[in-house]
């Protein structure tokens, strides 16, 4: 797999702590990237900007209606 490929298949990780700020996952069921609580510890690294990169194809990434829960 490639980089790309790895950053789409990331699960949502909030992990353990309760500094909570957002972060993004790739959803292959909508086809979007949707925010999500992360804790500030543990968990994926991915950004929104990594997601919409890697995840979302150029054409749709400029529409943004690609991000979902902001």
């Amino acid at each position: 797999y490639s980089v790309d490929v790895e950053i789409c298949q990331l699960p949502v990780q909030p992990g353990p702590c309760q500094a909570y700020t957002t972060r993004y996952f790739y959803n292959s069921a909508t086809k979007k990237c949707e925010e999500f609580r992360y804790g500030g510890c543990q968990g994926n690294e991915n950004s929104k900007n990594e997601c919409l990169k890697a995840c979302v194809s150029p054409g749709k990434r400029a529409r943004a209606t690609q991000l979902v829960g902001l």
